[in-house]
């Protein structure tokens, strides 16, 4: 889980869904953009569709939520992210989850 000053507020999270476009990546889609208050903030949706069982859901949500902990320190402009997951990616590991979202969020690591 994010510390409380990693995650989006709900005020933030209404003004990112429907003030900023979509950005298709693969395996989810992001939403991005800059953060008012100098930090980046970052929240995960992983949608029953990805799998029907919880247990697998809350695990992806809890590993990028690790990937994102380690990324959001590091970006060069402070943003909020959303990351919806749109497949069902339980079957890979962290560090190829963590190069995924590093590309999709245009960092060089």
């Amino acid at each position: 889980m994010l510390p409380i000053s990693q995650r989006i507020t709900k005020i933030e999270l209404q003004n990112l869904i429907k003030t900023y476009p979509v950005i298709h990546a693969g395996n989810w889609s992001l939403r991005i953009a800059p953060s008012t208050d100098g930090l980046s903030h970052a929240a995960v949706k992983v949608p029953k569709t990805v799998h029907k069982h919880a247990v697998v859901r809350n695990r992806i949500k809890r590993i990028i939520l690790e990937a994102l902990h380690t990324i959001l320190p590091t970006m060069s402009k402070p943003s909020n992210v959303i990351v919806w997951v749109k497949k069902d990616i339980s079957a890979e590991s962290y560090e190829s989850i963590k190069s995924h979202l590093l590309e999709s969020l245009n960092i060089k690591s």
